[in-house]
């Protein structure tokens, strides 16, 4: 059903294979690379990542929900804007690359800052008409041109991990990445977009927008990167590359879960809710019910056997990785109960409730390190990152039961299978792992 949408064909394609790529190429590189290296560009990234959010217009949502998103003036404005925006960004971090290496006291990560403001200018090179495309419901090119960048970068990475055995090769691919990325934009959607001139009452009324998803983005940066801030001045750089490497296989689940509870079930509830809403509860669970079960299972029982699986697929080096990969392996497990309710929260009109449910997560973050580093320090800190979605899970259940809209023993039985999961595979990597096999 689903895929005969080419905008569903496309997600899924390029998210399943997408996630593929990364997690073989991490493998593949973590042979020649040591764990320090994972640490600088995990960094590199999560400087870039900040610089994004805490400059964020939204220009995407702008665009798709304005009556002439697709019309010259607005294009130009907006791309006018966003290239102004990205010089912005190259002077500050060029300026601040030493401040931020001597915060993380890796000095290192300075030089590669200052490279990778190349990604700012090629992004603001980046036509704009290749978002407004999106309002002709043509995601899939979107998607495929995405993908096609980030499937030759990570190739010719890989190669030349291989030949130079250090970690330029990385930093040069997310350059890379940006490069391919316009290259096909231009070449497959246009030019639109990528004139300068501005338009006074479209820039009065992106700024009126501007004010509006800023503080939305600062929320977003606090959740996704307040992890690796804060150990990044608490761990050692090797024990960093193993969290960013451990990292990103979480991420890998996580996105899958996510993307499963926006991009598959939203649509298909959508159209219950619309056409069929008093059997709206019982349709939802025969839909996710038994995929979810399988998939905390699968997913708890990889948090089980953390250790055995970076003890077959990694050098001795990274053993110690599967420590973070148990742990942070939790937080996908609960998005298949909170990201899934969240759905259901939007259907039935209680938008306010996913915004309280995002001021949740950050409170837990905010208050919850300061409190699990002082008395535990980086255990503490870990517990606080793996319980990251019990608080929205508690939260959206109360919100949800209150009009009947939740079965809270089905919800229970999806956590319980990933615990199940997670006893089964640590028993069993213990038993082979101890040779009992």
């Amino acid at each position: 059903m689903f895929f005969k949408d080419r905008g569903m064909q496309a997600l899924v394609i390029t998210n399943v294979l997408g996630n593929v790529i990364r997690l073989l190429s991490n493998l593949l590189i973590a042979r020649f690379l040591s764990p320090e290296a994972f640490a600088i560009t995990g960094l590199a990234t999560t400087v870039i990542f900040a610089f994004n959010m805490i400059s964020d217009g939204g220009f995407r949502a702008f665009i798709l929900k304005h009556q002439h998103g697709d019309e010259a003036e607005v294009l130009n404005t907006l791309w006018t804007i966003k290239f102004i925006r990205n010089v912005f960004l190259i002077v500050l971090m060029f300026s601040f690359s030493g401040v931020i290496a001597d915060f993380f006291e890796v000095q290192e990560l300075s030089l590669v800052l200052q490279v990778l403001c190349l990604v700012f200018l090629f992004d603001g090179l980046m036509p704009i008409g290749f978002i407004a495309i999106e309002r002709q419901n043509k995601i899939a090119t979107v998607m495929y041109i995405r993908f096609a960048a980030t499937l030759l970068s990570i190739l010719l990475m890989v190669v030349a991990v291989y030949y130079v055995r250090n970690y330029w090769p990385i930093v040069f691919s997310m350059v890379l990445n940006q490069v391919f990325q316009v290259a096909f934009a231009y070449f497959f959607v246009g030019k639109a977009g990528t004139a300068f001139g501005v338009d006074k009452d479209i820039f009065k009324e992106f700024m009126g927008w501007v004010r509006y998803i800023i503080p939305s983005s600062i929320i977003t940066l606090v959740l996704a990167q307040f992890d690796k801030v804060v150990l990044g001045k608490s761990l050692t750089t090797e024990e960093l590359g193993l969290y960013f490497v451990a990292f990103n296989f979480s991420a890998a689940a996580a996105t899958f879960t996510i993307e499963y509870a926006r991009g598959v079930l939203q649509p298909y509830l959508s159209i219950v809710y619309r056409e069929n809403p008093e059997q709206y509860l019982q349709t939802y669970y025969a839909k996710k019910q038994k995929i979810c079960v399988l998939l905390a299972f699968l997913i708890g029982g990889l948090s089980g056997a953390s250790f055995l699986f970076f003890d077959v697929l990694y050098d001795e080096r990274y053993l110690e990785a599967g420590y973070y990969l148990a742990i942070l392996l939790v937080t996908p497990v609960m998005t298949l109960v909170t990201y899934s309710s969240e759905v259901t929260l939007i259907l039935y009109g209680r938008l306010k409730a996913t915004v309280e449910v995002n001021v949740i997560r950050m409170v837990w973050f905010l208050g919850g390190a300061w409190v699990g580093v002082y008395f535990f320090g980086v255990p503490g800190l870990l517990v606080v990152i793996a319980l990251q979605e019990f608080w929205p899970a508690v939260y959206m259940a109360i919100r949800l039961k209150m009009f009947n809209a939740i079965s809270i023993h089905k919800e229970l039985l999806i956590l319980a299978s990933g615990v199940v999961g997670f006893v089964l595979g640590r028993f069993g990597s213990e038993v082979i792992m101890r040779g009992g096999l």
